[in-house]
């Protein structure tokens, strides 16, 4: 069931799309250095998409009708762009010292940090806007307000609580007033 405290869908990917991940995930030293972990965070997200267009384009070409000619490699299903930019990669991984710590850093995978990953962000803002924006503007109490959310997030009320306690203050204040902005003035009071 879609409601509004669910991530949005990610768009699907299309070989056509290859180009633009290509460019992303080979960035030039100087955005390297201007953008920094921006910069390294959209280079391991297209890495992932690039993969997953490269595993796409090898499954089609293993169910194609007819089979592949003998001789022909079912890697050349891959746009040539794509197939040269994971074999110089290959290759760089392979020949270089640490070839598992260079695979890790292709993939974009850092050492396991302690404690548990942030997963329902966007949920969670929504969860907290929401119990915000009933306490302010229908002037509801925070615990009538964390009840009513609960029973539209088909959450429990505990986590309810948790949730908009643990919220970033600044970001769910701002958003709070910008929402209370477009609202307007109230009238008839």
């Amino acid at each position: 069931m879609g409601g509004r405290y669910d991530n949005p869908a990610p768009k699907p990917l299309a070989i056509n799309d290859s180009p633009y991940l290509l460019t992303d995930a080979r960035p030039t030293l100087p955005q390297r250095i201007k953008e920094g972990e921006a910069c390294e965070a959209r280079r391991v997200e297209a890495v992932r998409d690039l993969l997953t267009l490269a595993r796409a384009e090898v499954r089609k070409a293993d169910t194609a009708e007819p089979p592949s000619l003998p001789g022909h490699s079912r890697l050349r299903a891959m746009p040539l762009q794509l197939r040269d930019f994971l074999e110089i990669e290959g290759l760089r991984i392979l020949l270089s010292d640490e070839p598992v710590e260079a695979l890790r850093r292709f993939l974009g995978q850092q050492p396991r940090k302690r404690g548990r990953e942030a997963v329902n962000t966007h949920r969670d803002f929504a969860i907290a806007i929401s119990v915000a924006m009933k306490h302010q503007i229908d002037e509801m109490s925070v615990e009538k307000a964390c009840i009513e959310v609960a029973r539209e997030a088909e959450l429990s009320l505990d986590a309810v609580h948790k949730i908009y306690y643990r919220r970033d203050k600044a970001r769910v204040g701002w958003e709070l007033a910008f929402r209370i902005w477009l609202l307007g003035p109230k009238t008839g009071t």
